[in-house]
């Protein structure tokens, strides 16, 4: 009975091999196709980091699959006291231009050691990533993942497992060739830092990051700097109560029109520091309940006025609104009062553009507010146009600095706009 039963274990554990080795022949062989298939040049270099193997062709393509064929980790390289690594494939991320993995790679838990040097940052000839097979489940720091990839245009981190992410400072900063950036997978619920997150990411024209849950990030500060083409950007989900930087978040975004900030909450903010330097075309601006500006935020000063959406009064210069947004009575959305045509018929007599000196004004409660001189003013002209703001204005004309009511046509006051 007794070698019955041991006869029955080996014929078993006979079976499970005999099912087992076809799959574990399949896998090598799955492994063997892709390096076949993605290594048609030849190999500039080759190593091993951690369980894995890396091999760089003279196509720039690095292939990082595990050892075994099935799964490994990779290891952390380690830099030299300067920062620069001085082991790995690191040694070559110069000429690297596209980056895949075999099979499934996990990332090490920290990414570097000793000195920060990112997994994949300064490779300044990187055009492509792929994530897949990629497995970032065990990352705590996303840090300069890309820092510095200035030729990156196409990559794929649909992969990424980002739910132990404590810090994404700098992930894509200098990114300068990122047109698009789909981020709709991230799970960003530990994160505490974002900034820098998308710094000089200049031609990158849009951003949908309404899935990010921002509930213990404290640091947004430059997170949109530079974004020099940001065009449309999504922060509807954005919780901010914890924040306490957010200086030079959307500096020099000159082509942002609008920004959705009606979910922020400002409570905790201490440094708002230009925090919209520089966004010249910026037309809309919708505030909430828990929005308060800092007095050194750095919003521009424009033509026109800021108004509530629906009305043209009160009318508010980008320091008035500053001073005086109170969320709790005023939230919604305010909008730049846009401006409206009007003209003035004037004379053409030749003496008059000859010798004198001319100036056509337009004047508001007393105060000048627009004007033609001489030199801008041509003979066969015959009206003066302006893009104003709307509003009532009286036309003043003065030759040798005397007021002349001759030279233009006016009979009664000039309305522009409603």
């Amino acid at each position: 009975m007794k070698k019955y039963k041991i006869y029955k274990f080996i014929l078993i554990l006979m079976l499970i091999i005999i099912l087992l080795f076809p799959l574990f022949i399949h896998t090598k062989i799955v492994a063997s196709t892709v390096r076949k298939r993605l290594f048609k040049a030849s190999t500039v270099a080759s190593g091993t980091t951690g369980t894995c193997n890396w091999i760089l062709d003279s196509d720039g393509l690095l292939l990082i699959e595990p050892s075994n064929g099935i799964s490994g980790t990779m290891g952390n390289d380690a830099p030299s006291m300067f920062g620069n690594p001085t082991t790995g494939f690191y040694i070559y991320r110069n000429q690297v231009k596209s980056i895949r993995f075999g099979s499934t790679v996990y990332a090490p838990t920290t990414p570097y050691s000793f000195l920060p040097v990112p997994m994949f940052g300064n490779f300044s000839n990187l055009e492509s990533f792929d994530s897949t097979n990629f497995n970032t489940q065990n990352m705590t720091s996303f840090s300069d993942c890309f820092y510095q990839c200035k030729k990156l245009s196409t990559i794929n981190i649909s992969h990424f497992n980002t739910e132990n992410a404590t810090d994404m400072s700098s992930m894509f900063q200098f990114c300068q060739a990122l047109t698009e950036l789909d981020l709709s997978n991230f799970n960003t619920q530990n994160v505490t830092n974002m900034s820098n997150m998308f710094n000089y990411c200049q031609v990158l024209t849009e951003l949908d990051l309404s899935s990010f849950n921002t509930q213990n990030v404290t640091n947004m500060s430059s997170m949109f700097d530079w974004c020099y083409d940001l065009i449309n950007l999504n922060l509807t989900g954005f919780n901010t109560e914890n924040v306490t930087t957010m200086s030079k978040m959307f500096n020099c975004c000159p082509n942002l029109k609008s920004i959705d900030l009606s979910n922020f909450n400002t409570q905790s903010v201490t440094d708002m520091t230009d925090a919209f330097y520089n966004c010249r075309k910026l037309e809309q601006l919708k505030l909430g309940p828990n929005f308060s500006f800092l007095s050194n935020c750095g919003l521009p000063t424009y033509a026109t006025p800021w108004v509530k959406e629906g009305t043209t009064s009160p009318r508010y210069t980008s320091t008035e609104l500053i001073s005086v947004y109170d969320g709790s009575t005023m939230s919604g959305t305010y909008e730049r009062l846009p401006l409206v045509k009007i003209s003035v018929s004037i004379k053409r007599d030749d003496l008059v553009w000859k010798n004198n000196d001319i100036k056509v004004a337009l004047y508001q409660n007393g105060e000048e507010k627009y004007a033609y001189s001489q030199g801008k003013i041509s003979k066969s002209q015959g009206t003066i146009t302006w893009d104003v703001e709307p509003g009532t204005f009286d036309v003043y004309a003065s030759m040798d600095s005397e007021h002349i009511d001759t030279l233009v046509d006016t009979g009664k006051d000039i309305v522009a706009g409603n």
